[in-house]
């Protein structure tokens, strides 16, 4: 096959020429963002997020002691008969990468923001992969209106929604850094993870992570074969120091997390005396660090549920979502009260905001990208999809989840392990756009605005 972005020329087209369909990607994403939350924009109006009601009377304390002391609270008595205000509201000073977001984002306003950034980190992605900007948008449009990226928008999970939306500029990093420019990808992946880490919503980055590490495992075999293992390396060193700057940039963030993390349900417990059915623990070392097991897996996704990858309402659709006066219900004479929050979801988790649903026309070009795009990109996205289903899985797959969630560093600190699909969320979108631009594309081009060398998708060159 054909590479999607080849090491032609760069074009000798004026700057400003070169500049225009990306000038009109970015201007159509704030469009398509601010029609959406047209109410938001052009209404004065705000979305009712529970998460963020929540929030406000948390930290509305702390929040009114700074504004009359000028200076940060650290101690909250508004929470659970006092807390630390590290995980509620605390801002840290000489943090300049808020200034970063703010220009990342055009200051739209809180949510439109967040559809926007989902939408340019992606297009960023997809335009630094060689693929063209028509497609580049419509890959864009596939991974911001992901039907999770929605759903937690409503429920006011914004945090959770910043980290998903800045996860494409860390993958175009990575992708470019190591099969293409090693600064550029560098540049770009230490902006990624740096505005990502500071979302300060750890699972994301975590599950972001692991994606990484499974293209940096197939990088690894290829660049062994192909005798580059000192070029990978250091590659591999430059996507380190990005790294190490995201993480100082958000080290007190991290910091004060780590610490109060000892004195909540993810350290380890003071209660001696064990559950009905628990055996006791013989040592310190037996007793837990994380989360128990059963609340890790509250929320874990079908194994037929699956389906709604594809079909979203094959399991009912959400735990309470409205019916129209169409409906049988309706027509039985229910109220229409009641019919503005029926409880459709039939399926196994306890409660669901909605189906996680990429799209049919995103699930038929994945698996089409499976047949036509070079193998080490499809195995790297195939893997992730699988590994993200799988823990996703939870409870329903216990040989394979309780293994992962004793053995691998960090896991057993985090919950709603049907979050795990974002990875699928990221891999599936991504492949898809791969094999639109090898299908619409006849005659591949880079990006003018990349270095003119190795393409993204051919393998490392032997010696």
């Amino acid at each position: 096959m054909a590479a999607v972005a080849s090491a032609s020329p760069i074009s000798s087209a004026p700057w400003w020429q070169r500049a225009l369909p990306h000038v009109l990607a970015v201007l159509f994403f704030v469009a398509l963002a601010c029609l959406y939350f047209s109410p938001i924009v052009f209404e004065g109006k705000s979305l009712a997020q529970h998460d963020i009601t929540q929030f406000q009377g948390g930290a509305h304390e702390a929040q009114e002691y700074a504004k009359a002391m000028g200076r940060e609270a650290l101690w909250t008595n508004s929470m659970f008969s006092g807390m630390p205000t590290y995980l509620i509201s605390l801002h840290f000073p000489g943090d300049w990468s808020g200034y970063l977001q703010t220009i990342m984002t055009l200051g739209l306003p809180a949510v439109v923001a967040n559809l926007f950034l989902a939408l340019l980190c992606g297009y960023i992605l997809l335009v630094a992969l060689g693929v063209r900007p028509l497609i580049a948008v419509a890959g864009a449009v596939a991974l911001g209106f992901s039907s999770y990226n929605l759903a937690i928008l409503a429920a006011g999970h914004n945090t959770k929604s910043i980290a998903l939306a800045y996860a494409p500029l860390v993958l175009g990093g990575v992708l470019v850094a190591y099969r293409r420019d090693k600064w550029l990808g560098a540049a770009l992946f230490a902006v990624g993870l740096t505005l990502n880490v500071r979302a300060n919503h750890l699972q994301i980055t975590y599950y972001l992570l692991l994606l990484v590490a499974i293209f940096g495992v197939m990088e690894l075999v290829a660049a062994y074969r192909a005798g580059r293992l000192p070029e990978f390396f250091k590659r591999t060193a430059l996507l380190g120091l990005g790294a190490a700057l995201a993480v100082g940039v958000s080290f007190g963030r991290l910091y004060t997390t780590l610490e109060y993390s000892k004195y909540s349900n993810r350290g380890r417990t003071e209660l001696k005396t064990p559950a009905l059915g628990q055996a006791p623990a013989t040592a310190a070392g037996d007793e837990s660090t994380g989360v128990d097991r059963d609340y890790a897996f509250q929320y874990s996704y079908g194994v037929g549920e699956t389906i709604t990858l594809l079909i979203p309402n094959f399991y009912g659709g959400a735990s309470a979502m409205p019916l129209g006066t169409d409906s049988n219900l309706a027509k039985a004479g229910l109220p229409q009260e009641y019919l503005a929050g029926m409880p459709t979801y039939w399926g196994q988790q306890s409660y669901t905001a909605g189906p996680v649903y990429m799209g049919a026309v995103v699930c038929f070009l994945f698996i089409l990208g499976l047949f036509v795009v070079d193998k080490r990109t499809r195995y790297w996205l195939l893997a992730g999809t699988i590994l993200s289903i799988l823990l996703a899985w939870g409870k329903n797959f216990e040989t394979f989840n309780y293994l992962i969630f004793d053995l691998l560093p960090g896991y057993n600190k985090f919950r709603a392990v049907s979050m795990a699909l974002v990875i699928a969320q990221l891999a599936m979108p991504i492949l898809g756009a791969w094999r639109s631009a090898a299908c619409c594309a006849p005659a591949p081009r880079r990006s003018p605005w990349l270095p003119p060398t190795r393409s993204c998708t051919q393998p490392w060159p032997k010696r």
